[in-house]
């Protein structure tokens, strides 16, 4: 993978947007879309590593399919738009399952979904059964179109990231933990959840002063990042409570990933106004698939049983399920 695609999938990973439920705003654009280009087919198309998930479609009965040798890849990988009049007559895509097989797609036209950092995340397309061409006033109408799936994404995004740490906040982590929990489900796959928040902070804000406390938290934050691996998903659950979503971790690791977490935070003070600063965490981590857990809900239920744990023990430790 080149560090070019890599710093995609950030991006792309940090809208918190693969897998969530279909949703009104997008299916809207994906009608107008269709109805503006009279086209029987519109998607919107995000990359991931190894597929294309389609957030909406209209007229096409597929949630994912192959990215490699897709239309919307060579899309993707040029960065421009990309228009085939017939696909039969074109040597990229004339064996292709989605010509060939069932859909029979003759007429497609994309454009992609470029972030406003340059990252390109996926393409807005229109295919047909038949060949056709497509306008340059048509083609333009789907560029526009493309930049108000942009639009929304961006309006979406700032809906789900604290301004403070940076990080994700509850409405974020939410969406990001039900892709997660889908994904652990279909590979059979591990996940743990971290769940800490700051002991006594009100005396921090008390003694210190809110800028100061927020200081602290935009600290926690940073040593969390730090701590943690590109793919983990760090939020700020509450005023002085985080978690982490740790996909493919068994709690064993989580557990080591927490205390890494809070001896950092207990051995690195706060510095404000030359002041010093120094507080403690207190964490309780839980895994799916053990005791009897099997959903977000119940993640967080027993993570924060074991946070409990972990204050009336003294604070500033870790409890994890099996204690």
């Amino acid at each position: 993978m080149t560090c070019t695609e890599h710093r995609r999938l950030q991006e792309l990973k940090r809208y918190a947007i693969l897998d969530t439920e279909p949703e009104e705003t997008f299916d809207r654009i994906t009608r107008l879309t269709r109805d503006l280009l009279d086209t029987p087919i519109a998607l919107i198309s995000l990359a991931d590593e190894n597929r294309q998930w389609f957030k909406s479609k209209q007229g096409l009965h597929l949630d994912e399919a192959t990215r490699e040798g897709s239309f919307c890849a060579v899309a993707l990988e040029s960065g421009h738009p990309l228009v085939v009049e017939d696909s039969l007559l074109d040597d990229r895509f004339k064996n292709s399952d989605i010509v060939q097989g069932p859909h029979k797609i003759r007429f497609y036209a994309g454009v992609p979904l470029t972030s406003p950092s340059g990252h390109h995340l996926g393409v807005l397309c229109i295919m047909d059964h038949k060949p056709r061409k497509l306008t340059h006033d048509q083609l333009a109408n789907l560029y526009d179109m493309g930049r108000v799936v942009i639009d929304e994404i961006e309006l979406r995004s700032l809906a789900t990231f604290d301004c403070l740490t940076g990080l994700q906040q509850r409405q974020g982590f939410w969406l990001k933990a039900r892709q997660e929990l889908e994904r652990s489900k279909r590979y059979d796959s591990d996940l743990s959840l971290i769940l800490f928040d700051i002991d006594r902070f009100k005396k921090v804000n008390d003694s210190y002063g809110h800028a100061a406390g927020d200081r602290v938290l935009q600290q926690i934050a940073d040593i969390c990042r730090s701590q943690i691996r590109a793919f983990d998903t760090p939020a700020r659950f509450g005023g002085e409570e985080f978690t982490i979503l740790l996909p493919q971790t068994e709690i064993a690791d989580a557990f080591q990933i927490a205390e890494r977490i809070r001896t950092s935070i207990a051995n690195m003070p706060t510095y404000y106004c030359n002041q010093e600063i120094s507080v403690t965490t207190s964490f309780g981590v839980s895994s799916l698939n053990t005791s009897n857990v099997y959903s977000v809900t119940e993640l967080l239920r027993v993570a924060d049983k074991c946070l409990y744990q972990a204050k009336s023990k003294g604070r500033n430790r870790t409890v994890t399920i099996a204690a």
